[in-house]
């Protein structure tokens, strides 16, 4: 038995998503085995034992196999730039009011559950300095109506220089083109989902995202296969996966996965076949 080893793409380094084609031969048979290294996000990290979008959500994903985490980030009341999903504060404080009719202080003395409590966007960022994060720009609503229309400006007054394991990512365009303007070597990417052909076409994907430098498009998984052709600077992430045979047809294409279960998709992962 003898056992190769060659990198695909004529010997060129894909980034994360490097593809290893191991060729074994016994006797009279040729068995080939490609195994896919790809990205795998935490969405809104792990939330089994913690909240979503906490600290420990974070810590647990990272754990349990993600080499990544996606998190949403609006402001407060006095323009603080803080880790929450919603824009109003029901569905995990049962609480009235949106979050930006709060101050810091008032929302931090706010218990979300296992003791977990609301992060803002530096707390994450110091906490996980080695550790690439994707962070929404929650700057537009279902509907169409503009939130947090400052966060990009107030970015750029906090930070003036990104850190390099960042990638800021958005469904608003607006805020995309923004950032761009702010910050020439921040990393991009565009959300994308069947309710966002309000804001951009899909047959204009690709231009807009090339022309802003925009090198991530996330899509919902229910329509990744319309992005198949895409140039192939564009990595492509889709959202949310929690089964690898939901994308097993479009490996070859995508750059990684977000899901709420990395847990699951990383122990697929490391006995997975293609």
């Amino acid at each position: 038995m003898t056992k190769t080893l060659k990198k695909i793409n004529g010997g060129k380094s894909t980034g994360i998503q490097d593809i290893y084609c191991f060729n074994y031969n016994f006797k009279s048979w040729n068995l080939l085995v490609i195994f896919m290294s790809i990205e795998l996000v935490g969405h809104r990290g792990l939330a089994l034992n913690h909240i979503e979008n906490t600290i420990g959500s974070f810590e647990d994903a990272f754990n349990k196999g993600a080499n990544a985490i996606e998190l949403d980030i609006q402001l407060t009341s006095d323009k603080v730039p803080i880790v929450y999903h919603d824009f109003d504060l029901k569905r995990l404080l049962r609480m009235d009011g949106k979050v930006s009719d709060f101050p810091l202080g008032e929302l931090r003395k706010l218990d979300l559950g296992n003791s977990d409590k609301i992060p803002t966007l530096d707390e994450v960022i110091y906490k996980f300095t080695d550790k690439k994060i994707y962070v929404e720009l929650k700057t537009i609503d279902d509907d169409g109506k503009r939130y947090n229309r400052e966060l990009p400006e107030i970015i750029f007054e906090r930070y003036k220089k990104i850190p390099e394991n960042i990638v800021f990512i958005s469904f608003d365009p607006e805020s995309l083109i923004e950032m761009r303007r702010k910050f020439e070597k921040v990393v991009l990417g565009l959300d994308y989902e069947k309710n966002s052909e309000k804001w951009i076409e899909l047959n204009e994907i690709e231009e807009f995202l090339l022309k802003n430098r925009i090198e991530y498009l996330i899509p919902s998984v229910e329509i990744l296969g319309d992005f198949m052709n895409l140039d192939g600077k564009i990595k492509i992430l889709p959202w949310v996966v929690n089964d690898l045979k939901v994308v097993e047809k479009f490996f070859k294409n995508i750059y990684g996965v977000i899901s709420d279960r990395c847990d699951l998709i990383y122990k697929q992962l490391k006995n997975y076949n293609l």
